[in-house]
């Protein structure tokens, strides 16, 4: 029966997928997925159907492996939206067994389920594919490796995206202006970065598309004085940490070019200390805000003494002592 179903296209029941005459590696890596898939902690829905169109283009063609599959390709399998969905998140939990974390370096990603752990909210690998240079491509993941090897971990994806988009807008200058595309590390100076710097300042003041940056729906992505200082500091971060290991020094890259790349300001905003709940209580009340009001009306926050009453008024806060 199931030799029959699997030549005929049957189902063999509601909710069950049949894995008859597939490549025995691919039935093992489709049932791992599937377990995989099981102890997600925010799973996305899979529907049986998708399942069997998977299991069933997979057999017509002869597939012998979920990584022999193009997620990106729409034209091997019929429901190709719901189906390369599942195909990439199998591959994601799949290519783990079949390469090592050091072999992912030469591939251009970095999976931080090698590290036993994944950002929230992020499905997919630090896809590094897009820095033109392998020398850069291989410091940044260098670099990424080491943060997650270390103490300070980040809660979220921000920085790591933030170090990506940094580098390959960096390659993609260094492609356009550097001698030999920027592939020579040694041939850069402390000129390349000032040109770099310019360059991302042009931008800015043009309106122009920051380099080698899109939004997810394709869009280009304005180069801002925001963008300048986080690309600017996550380059600085990760040439440095290259100059301070020996891994500059392993390829290469002059020292004079490192210690050009300037610092891109503070992007944090601080928001100012919160009151306490006692002080809150007492800010909160009205026979106080009305005392305010009738004594400041010019709003100018000044600071007076009457009687047995302190108030104080100022550009981050008030505070009333009762005497």
């Amino acid at each position: 029966m199931q030799a029959w179903l699997a030549r005929a296209g049957g189902d063999c029941g509601f909710g069950v997928v049949s894995l008859t005459g597939l490549a025995p590696l691919l039935a093992a890596e489709i049932r791992y997925a599937l377990w995989a898939h099981t102890i997600d902690t925010t799973p996305a829905a899979w529907h049986p159907m998708w399942l069997r169109t998977l299991v069933k283009s997979c057999r017509t063609r002869g597939v012998g492996s979920l990584l022999e599959l193009d997620p990106h390709d729409a034209g091997w399998t019929t429901h190709s939206g719901p189906v390369n969905r599942i195909v990439q998140t199998m591959r994601r939990d799949v290519e783990p067994v079949h390469h090592s974390r050091e072999r992912t370096r030469e591939l251009g990603y970095l999976d931080t389920d090698y590290w036993g752990f994944r950002f929230p909210q992020r499905r997919s690998v630090f896809d590094l594919t897009a820095i033109a240079q392998p020398w850069l491509r291989d410091l940044t993941w260098e670099y990424l490796a080491d943060v997650l090897d270390g103490p300070a971990r980040p809660r979220t994806q921000g920085p790591f995206d933030a170090i990506r988009r940094a580098m390959v807008s960096f390659g993609d200058y260094l492609t356009e202006r550097a001698p030999d595309r920027g592939n020579s590390p040694a041939q850069l100076t402390a000129a390349t970065a000032r040109g770099f710097v310019a360059d991302f300042t042009k931008r800015i003041g043009n309106g122009q598309p920051t380099r080698g940056m899109v939004n997810s729906d394709g869009s280009s992505s304005p180069a801002s004085q925001t963008t300048y200082q986080l690309t600017m500091n996550a380059m600085r971060r990760v040439m440095r940490a290259a100059l301070d290991s020996g891994a500059a020094e392993a390829i290469g890259l002059p020292r004079e070019f490192i210690v050009a790349i300037p610092y891109g300001g503070n992007t944090v905003k601080r928001n100012p200390r919160p009151f306490s709940d006692a002080v809150l209580r007492v800010v909160s009340d009205p026979a106080n805000i009305a005392l305010l009001g009738e004594r400041d009306p010019h709003d100018g926050g000044p600071e007076f003494v009457k009687s047995s009453e302190t108030v104080s008024v100022s550009s981050f806060g008030v505070r009333v002592l009762a005497g």
